[in-house]
């Protein structure tokens, strides 16, 4: 994009890094976390609904699967970050400095590892 001054440009980078990369980990970790609460609070009512038996087994598949959800979020989060963070630093790069083009091979790069981390997630 063209843009009028430098400081229109350091202003879009940023909201664009803010919006785009924060903002999508903190909605992952949001998500993920009111299902923690959800799955916590139907494993209460479920121990309370059983016997002492009832409420191991109950605990047990509860622990199985909060762990498969953290596990879950960590994957995607981790993934969203690895794949995506060259893509915004180069991004930030190509209209912060004269460094890097957006033509250049490393755009090609980044643009492909951005499309691998929707591939590997979908």
């Amino acid at each position: 994009m063209l843009w009028k001054s430098h400081t229109d440009r350091l202003a879009f980078v940023a909201w664009y890094l803010l919006t785009f990369f924060v903002g999508l980990n903190l909605t992952f970790i949001f998500c993920y976390g009111r299902i923690l609460i959800v799955i916590r609070r139907q494993a209460k009512v479920m121990a309370s609904h059983g016997g002492i038996a009832g409420s191991t087994i109950a605990q047990a598949q509860s622990k199985k699967t909060k762990a498969k959800i953290v596990k879950t979020m960590i994957l995607v989060s981790v993934l969203y970050v690895v794949l995506w963070s060259p893509g915004y630093c180069h991004n930030f790069l190509v209209n912060t400095t004269t460094i890097a083009k957006v033509g250049d091979v490393a755009f090609y790069i980044v643009i492909v590892m951005g499309y691998l981390y929707n591939c590997v997630i979908d």
